[in-house]
């Protein structure tokens, strides 16, 4: 059992590191043979099924893609680095803004730039959805809601890497046009709903939301959001507090 990885049989969990699923396994393979293994008995699949199976139309529709590994996951994770430096760039090239939108957008950008890296070790996505995900993160920049946000954010994160091996196609150039707007505008719709607390506490309960909804980023971002001064003051993403036009 200790070769089951190179071996013929194959286990579920190495399927699902290929991009498995369990309805995949059930609708695509051969009832599969039972060994023990710990003490329990372990479903195995034999290596020839698995492959003729991954070569279907169906399962490469609905499969999760295959963690990256050796040579894969190097590239991933240099197009995750040319990713993070392009959004670098459209972020540094903005005009600078001394509002509480762009502050907190300053903060939503370090998180996504921050988790690129470990979305380079997850697994592939199909081209539609690398589509639909950064498409869905450009119409932020004109609807924004707040409770769906992290989960844009996430996907956008999931998708960007793919950035980085693309940076001349027409959707990574208008990601990189578009960019620094959709999060400052995506911030100004979640502050704007401020009644009667101002639009600094406005930021700061936003960004907190976010937090706690998105655990991957919230670790990041509320980092960000504490300094050891006043450790519960929304500061901005290059130094202190903004002025002028932040109340």
């Amino acid at each position: 059992m200790a070769n089951r990885r190179s071996g013929k049989l194959w286990t579920p969990g190495l399927l699902k590191s290929r991009g498995w699923t369990k309805e995949l396994m059930a609708q695509l393979l051969p009832r599969p043979q039972y060994r023990r293994f710990n003490g329990r008995s372990v479903p195995h699949w034999h290596r020839d099924d698995v492959r003729a199976a991954e070569a279907t139309a169906a399962f490469q529709a609905k499969s999760r893609g295959a963690l990256p590994r050796g040579a894969d996951l190097q590239a991933a994770a240099a197009a995750a680095q040319a990713a993070a430096a392009l959004l670098g760039r459209a972020w540094q090239d903005a005009p600078r803004e001394e509002t509480w939108p762009w502050v907190l957008a300053g903060y939503y950008h370090q998180a996504i730039v921050s988790h690129l890296p470990a979305a380079a070790r997850g697994r592939g996505l199909r081209s539609n959805q690398i589509s639909g995900f950064l498409n869905q993160f450009l119409s932020l920049g004109t609807r924004c809601d707040e409770a769906q946000l992290p989960g844009v954010l996430t996907h956008f994160v999931q998708a960007g890497v793919w950035l980085g091996d693309h940076p001349d196609a027409p959707l990574a150039g208008l990601v990189k046009a578009q960019y620094p707007g959709v999060l400052r505008a995506a911030a100004e719709q979640v502050i704007r709903p401020a009644g009667g607390r101002s639009a600094g506490a406005a930021a700061d309960e936003g960004l907190s939301r976010l937090s706690a909804a998105l655990p991957n980023l919230g670790l990041s971002l509320l980092r960000l959001l504490c300094s050891p001064s006043h450790p519960h003051q929304l500061r901005g993403p290059h130094g202190p507090e903004p002025q002028g036009r932040v109340p």
